[in-house]
């Protein structure tokens, strides 16, 4: 014949209280951030290179006309 089971333990749990204990309230550093301004560079106003507009169209096929003319 098989063992019986054995009964549960009727024990009760040690009904140990949590720890009450508070937090720490330590407050925040209140250390203020560095008020150090942006350094004020100004931009640098250096002017655009002045590049010589291109010769319009018509010169540049008149002188390929005379060019070629003078060759022919």
């Amino acid at each position: 014949a098989a063992p019986s089971p054995l009964p549960p333990p009727t024990q009760p749990p040690p009904t140990q209280p949590p720890p009450t204990q508070p937090p720490p309230t330590q407050p925040p550093p209140t250390q203020p951030p560095p008020t150090q301004p942006p350094p004020t560079q100004p931009p640098p106003t250096q002017p655009p290179p002045t590049q010589p507009p291109p010769p319009p169209l018509i010169a540049v096929v008149a002188t390929a006309l005379r060019l070629t003319t003078n060759f022919v």
